[in-house]
């Protein structure tokens, strides 16, 4: 059974999954580098490669191709949940917080390294971060599939452009 076959017997089935189901899910695919690579695709619009392989009405899986020493955009999921798994590299997964005046603020970041998975629920902003030359290539999961999402600018960058 190749990838896309997989993906879509552990996921295409799923009606408005937990984050454990997105989790088992994930856990239950043979992921390797050589597997995942036909699907990496290149940046163009964002700083990073996005490759829908499956989209139903309750879930979403998306391929992302961190390059070495880029980042996204410090985000939200509307109102999505999340699971991802790294297959390559080790990214850092920085939360944010709302400040008084709406901007977000870092208050933890953590390693993810190759096999491990990492979460986002619901309301959670975040901003995945490659400090390293080597590629991050990651399988993202969301329930219900991304709409809504929102970006968000430091202060010190709405200042900077201000003025």
């Amino acid at each position: 059974m190749n990838l896309l076959q997989s993906i879509e017997q552990h996921f295409g089935g799923l009606k408005k999954p937990t984050m454990n189901e997105l989790r088992a899910g994930l856990e239950a695919l043979s992921l390797t580098r050589d597997k995942i690579s036909p699907y990496v695709t290149e940046p163009e619009r964002l700083a990073y490669g996005r490759h829908v392989l499956l989209r139903t009405a309750d879930v979403e899986v998306v391929v992302i191709h961190l390059p070495g020493h880029s980042k996204t955009a410090i985000h939200d999921h509307g109102s999505s949940i999340g699971c991802a798994r790294v297959i390559e590299g080790e990214m850092l997964n920085v939360w944010y917080e709302l400040d008084r005046g709406g901007y977000p603020e870092p208050f933890m970041a953590a390693p993810v390294a190759a096999g491990e998975c990492m979460y986002a629920p619901r309301g959670q902003i975040h901003e995945m971060r490659n400090e390293h030359e080597e590629r991050i290539v990651s399988l993202h999961v969301y329930s219900p599939p991304l709409t809504g999402t929102k970006a968000y600018l430091p202060y010190r960058e709405v200042l900077d452009f201000v003025i």
